[in-house]
């Protein structure tokens, strides 16, 4: 993994850097440490790997003061990674597959926790205020953070859709529903399409934005931690009825007269 830093010089009190040039840099997955590196002249670094990681995985780079939090590739085993220091603090941390197929942007706050994710990616960050998974026809969302206390779900049907476009086309639109972790929680919808692109935000008590996703629902499809298989419905089996059969009645003999006595 290549990784970039750019904004360096940011007069941010929380990031008063004005070069990393021979700063140590490390990769942590799951806490541990799996990677790392020196930050060269160029600001860039790359970093070896010490320990296998699942392609996809969520992992925290730190150099200094500064962590960021990346999303590495799926379809290829190398990720390049773009960091860039803003000048209130927060961090745009952008990344892409050696064959640059897969792309994702995300503004993260001052703990690398991601405020802003756009991706085509398969796979959503692990570090996000909330899960969502797809599966048999059914999108889930789950409050994981105690500061959720409303959520914005928009569903388009394929990106072809324009964000104006409201209504069209069975999208699905909800704005402001009180939603928490004791509240209206977990939300299901239908998924639209297996196109169907989607946007989650969510915002603490005072409104304030905590994340927003706007990501495919196929990188919502493997969220789920282990495969489920989806219920089936037993054909229902009409019951069958035995033919009823008519009585039979024995014929009746016609009765016959007795002779007449003679003489």
């Amino acid at each position: 993994m290549s990784v970039g830093f750019q904004g360096i010089g940011t007069t941010s009190s929380s990031r008063q850097l004005s070069s990393l040039s021979g700063q140590a840099v490390t990769v942590k997955f799951n806490g541990q440490i799996v990677a790392t590196g020196v930050v060269d002249a160029h600001q860039n670094v790359v970093l070896t790997f010490t320990a296998s990681v699942p392609r996809g995985s969520t992992v925290q780079i730190t150099v200094g003061t500064l962590t960021a939090s990346v999303v590495l590739a799926t379809s290829t085993t190398g990720t390049v990674v773009s960091v860039t220091i803003n000048p209130d603090g927060t961090l745009s941390v952008s990344a892409h597959d050696d064959n640059g197929n897969e792309n994702e942007n995300e503004d993260e706050d001052h703990d690398g926790n991601p405020s802003n994710v756009t991706t085509n990616t398969p796979t959503l960050p692990a570090n996000l205020p909330f899960t969502v998974t797809a599966a048999c026809g059914e999108i889930t969302i789950t409050a994981t953070d105690i500061r959720i206390a409303f959520l914005d779900f928009i569903e388009k049907v394929s990106d072809d859709e324009s964000d104006d476009d409201a209504g069209a086309r069975g999208r699905i639109e909800i704005k402001n529903l009180a939603f928490s972790t004791t509240l209206n929680n977990p939300l299901m919808e239908p998924a639209l399409s297996s196109a169907a692109r989607l946007e989650i935000r969510v915002y603490d008590a005072s409104h304030h934005r905590l994340a927003d996703v706007k990501a495919p629902l196929s990188a919502v499809t493997s969220g789920s931690t282990a495969a489920t298989a989806c219920p089936t419905v037993a054909p229902t089996v009409a019951p069958t009825v035995a033919p009823t059969v008519a009585p039979t009645i024995a014929p009746t003999a016609a009765p016959t007269a007795s002779p007449m006595p003679i003489g």
